[in-house]
């Protein structure tokens, strides 16, 4: 049964100078024939719930506060759930079971001092972000599909609509709890969160078994076990979980947890593109375009980050905007490329930061500013973006950033190869091959070309033809 503090998302933006407001309120759900004292309570804890977000979201609304960001844009938008996200609590203060009748009354806290610290540790987060708003679009859905079994109910029951009934409502639960466990995971409570996810798991809840994996992935909680990942994502899959698809697919890309396969992995990949998974389709797209496990198709790629940035996908938004940047397959556009990067940025997207520093730097689209291209490259590479670490080590190797440090060029090359970078890779691979800042080792500067030419890197390519 779920617990009784219950997660609530509530999508904000910045809020400050203003007290807590606690909100108190009761709603009593009038039970159906065919529900039970467990479907009651479910249900009248979801609709208290649904109707407060309502109400406080009306309510953080009217305190917001515009400020500008690094990228000159104000993190206010009329559209309030679009990037930031608070987690608030609904404490239930009593319930009481008088068949008919489930009663339930709760109370919630809003501090928009709080809110305010959440969302700048959210924006360091968006893949938690992003799952964070899908749960709750799910969730709404699964309102939905039970709304519209009542009504069936209404016309006609038998054992066969009530089973279905039955088995919407503990799906409903099941969501609830998924949120939970994530809220868990965001405040960094990783034996809650394995803890709530494990249980899920059991009862074949797709998406806490893909949840669970990427804990085992990432060592969350749990010792760090690509084996277990490697499990528990073929077992969402069999529930055709899109997510457990592409995270499969990326550890086949990497040879994590199984033998490195990039056939395997774009299978994988193609599979989540075709359930409309966001990150099957983005990922898939740069496959595609850089020719990773199967023919190039920029075509097929442009198509796949189209239909990605329409759902409003950091990934695809910011892969996009990188083919308008270079006028690959599209036209060249510097404006449409910003507007891309800078939706993506507001959403947490870490490469769409460090994109935009690069326009900084190269005065694309926008005056050329090092100071602030450096300063966006940074904020990238704190967010663990290889991109952003690869060209702030490319500003202190060419003595761009100051004075020439091949010591810290070195470090964040080899930070951001270590991060996914093509072009880190590349230029860590040219410094060893070279001696620049560190000893000479061709055996090195070959794996480093290696890894760049595999993730589609050309001139990685032409000097591997060189050894």
């Amino acid at each position: 049964m779920y617990k009784k503090t219950i997660l609530f998302i509530l999508f904000v933006l910045v809020a400050s100078n203003v007290t807590a407001k606690s909100f108190v309120r009761d709603h009593t759900y009038k039970a159906e024939p065919y529900d039970t004292k467990e479907t009651s309570r479910i249900i009248a804890i979801d609709q208290l719930r649904s109707g407060l977000l309502d109400e406080i979201g009306s309510y953080v609304q009217s305190v917001i506060k515009v400020e500008q960001d690094d990228i000159g844009e104000s993190t206010a938008s009329s559209e309030t759930v679009v990037l930031t996200a608070g987690i608030i609590h609904m404490d239930i203060i009593k319930e009481q079971w008088i068949k008919p009748e489930f009663y339930v009354k709760a109370m919630m806290e809003v501090d928009p001092e709080e809110v305010n610290r959440e969302t700048e540790k959210l924006l360091a987060q968006e893949e938690l972000a992003n799952e964070l708003y899908e749960t709750q679009q799910q969730l709404k859905q699964a309102e939905k599909n039970l709304t519209e079994l009542r009504e069936q109910l209404k016309q006609e029951q038998n054992q066969q609509s009530q089973i279905a009934y039955t088995k919407a409502v503990n799906n409903l639960d099941m969501h609830m709890q998924f949120q939970d466990g994530l809220k868990a995971r965001w405040k960094e409570d990783f034996t809650t969160a394995v803890r709530i996810f494990q249980n899920l798991s059991e009862e074949n809840f797709a998406d806490a078994q893909s949840r669970l994996g990427l804990m085992y992935e990432k060592g969350y909680g749990v010792e760090k076990d690509y084996k277990k990942a490697v499990e528990l994502y073929n077992a969402s899959i069999e529930n055709e979980n899109g997510d457990g698809m592409a995270r499969l697919g990326l550890l086949y890309q990497k040879g994590l947890g199984v033998d490195k396969d990039l056939t395997k992995a774009f299978q994988l990949m193609q599979r989540a593109a075709k359930t409309g998974n966001r990150r099957g389709k983005a990922r898939l797209g740069f496959m595609l375009l850089n020719g990773i496990g199967s023919e190039k198709d920029l075509a097929q790629a442009i198509q796949l980050y189209k239909e990605a940035a329409e759902k409003d996908d950091a990934q695809g938004l910011t892969r996009l905007g990188e083919l308008h940047l270079f006028g690959t397959g599209v036209e060249k556009d510097h404006n449409k490329a910003l507007a891309l990067f800078k939706r993506a940025a507001r959403k947490g997207n870490a490469l769409a930061i460090g994109r935009i520093g690069y326009m900084f730097e190269k005065g694309l689209g926008v005056k050329k500013i090092k100071r602030k291209a450096i300063r966006l490259y940074s904020k990238s590479c704190r967010l663990e973006n290889g991109f952003g670490c690869a060209r702030l080590a490319y500003l202190f190797e060419k003595g761009l950033a100051g004075r020439r440090d091949m010591e810290k060029a070195v470090k964040l090359y080899t930070q951001a190869a270590t991060l996914g970078s093509r072009f880190g890779r590349y230029r860590l691979a040219m410094l060893y091959k070279e001696g620049k800042g560190v000893r000479q080792d061709p055996t090195k500067a070959r794996y480093w070309f290696q890894q760049a030419a595999e993730l589609g890197h050309e001139k990685a390519k032409e000097e591997l033809k060189k050894f």
